[in-house]
């Protein structure tokens, strides 16, 4: 074993905002930060110094603020294997898009270098969606939906239809209607379903492009007031997903929400049902979103 050392050095920003800090551990890791997992190991106040007891191996630590910013603000440094104790510092600089984030000195890393780039850029995809109402379905429109509706098995002897948006096409049952949703480009539904399909262009901001449909599905959960540090992206079948419950006024609701990448924009495609309905729907909803594709 051997000690690490952390000190956070004074700053104006965040200085009321305890830090944490995380280390990789792929056996006992129950939190995943860049898709690496971690657990805590403490947290550091504004100007604290503290001593952490590690093993021998390659570790990447974190420091971030909490499990929401995680997403767009996780400044990492790579501890070598080794014997020697290690001393890191570093500090919070002043930078609203980037959640006045945690860096720590003298990276040299292009690994980490480069990580810091694709969070500035999460941060401004953030702030900009965050701009476009519905891009994220808020609980509100779905208790709405939901509100005076019951449920019922619709799904059985139904055949398949396939709906096109824009460039896109899904094939959902044929009890499915297009409706006018709001805050959204396309909005299919059902008695007990509901689907919400929506595009964000590559032109919108700069650089978008240049993340990856797993990252694009983290900065949807960033944003989503519902989605909590439980929330696990999925891969599995070519499909990229996550899923979650919902609380509205009166009901629970079960989100299943799959992200893509075609050649000009991502998409996100949004199933919910009420939370009684997830077991026999939930394997409809990965079957419907498996038949996404793009002309």
């Amino acid at each position: 074993m051997r000690n690490l050392t952390i000190k956070r050095k004074k700053s104006a920003a965040a200085c009321l905002v305890k830090m944490n800090v995380y280390i990789e551990d792929s056996a006992a890791g129950k939190v995943k930060i860049d898709g690496v997992p971690c657990r805590k190991i403490g947290t550091l106040k504004n100007g604290e110094e503290k001593v952490f007891v590690i093993d021998e191996n390659e570790r990447k630590v974190f420091v971030v603020e909490g499990m929401s910013s995680r997403y767009f603000c996780n400044d990492y440094y790579r501890i070598p294997s080794g014997q020697e104790d290690v001393f890191l510092s570093g500090e919070n600089t002043l930078n609203l898009i980037k959640g006045n984030p945690f860096l720590f000195d003298g990276v040299t890393d292009e690994e980490v270098l480069n990580n810091r780039k694709k969070y500035t850029l999460k941060g401004t995809v953030i702030m900009v969606l965050s701009m476009i109402v519905g891009v994220v379905i808020g609980t509100a429109i779905v208790a709405a939906i939901f509100g005076l509706l019951k449920t019922y098995n619709f799904h059985d002897n139904s055949d398949p239809v396939t709906f096109t948006v824009d460039n896109m096409q899904i094939t959902l049952d044929e009890k499915f209607k297009e409706s006018s949703g709001e805050n959204c480009d396309a909005y299919f539904e059902t008695s007990d379903i509901s689907v919400f399909v929506s595009k964000v262009d590559f032109t919108l901001i700069d650089g978008l492009e240049l993340l990856s449909v797993a990252e694009y599905a983290d900065v949807i959960i960033a944003g989503d007031e519902d989605a909590d540090s439980s929330t696990e992206i999925k891969e599995a079948d070519g499909l990229t997903y996550f899923e979650y419950q919902s609380k509205g006024e009166n009901y629970t609701f079960l989100n299943l929400t799959a992200a893509y990448k075609s050649d000009d924009a991502f998409w996100v495609v949004e199933f919910v049902t009420l939370e009684e309905n997830s077991e026999k729907y939930r394997e409809d909803f990965i079957e419907w979103a498996q038949s996404v594709e793009f002309t």
